[in-house]
């Protein structure tokens, strides 16, 4: 059986609050997570009618989601560059939460789907 795309919400909720991201503490995650959960999904032609997809653009920068398009579509192409480019106010350690949140989606994408 397979886990629907709210049961991976509450797989990764996890990983909810931050302890630290940019200048904030004890930041919850959710709405950064399902944004780019939901923009992985419409990378290979998916969408919910329940999200609100102007959401996608209010939380995720243009050089991240050129970076979450990249380790999705193409994790070969990955480059230092790439990683560079985007939340460049944030620590490493804030960083590789996106990075973590893109890989553990396209997994789960990836199970669900028989791919």
């Amino acid at each position: 059986m397979h886990a629907n795309r709210h049961d991976v919400y509450g797989f990764m909720s996890y990983f909810a609050v931050a302890v630290r991201m940019g200048d904030k503490n004890n930041v919850d995650t959710t709405s950064f997570r399902r944004a780019i959960w939901n923009y992985i999904h419409s990378l290979f032609g998916i969408r919910h009618d329940d999200y609100d997809y102007s959401v996608v653009n209010k939380l995720l920068e243009r050089p991240l989601k050129a970076y979450v398009k990249i380790v999705t579509c193409f994790p070969d192409r990955v480059t230092r560059a790439d990683y560079d480019a985007f939340m460049q106010d944030f620590n490493h350690s804030e960083k590789v939460l996106a990075t973590y949140c893109c890989t553990t989606i396209v997994i789960c994408f990836i199970s669900q789907n028989g791919i």
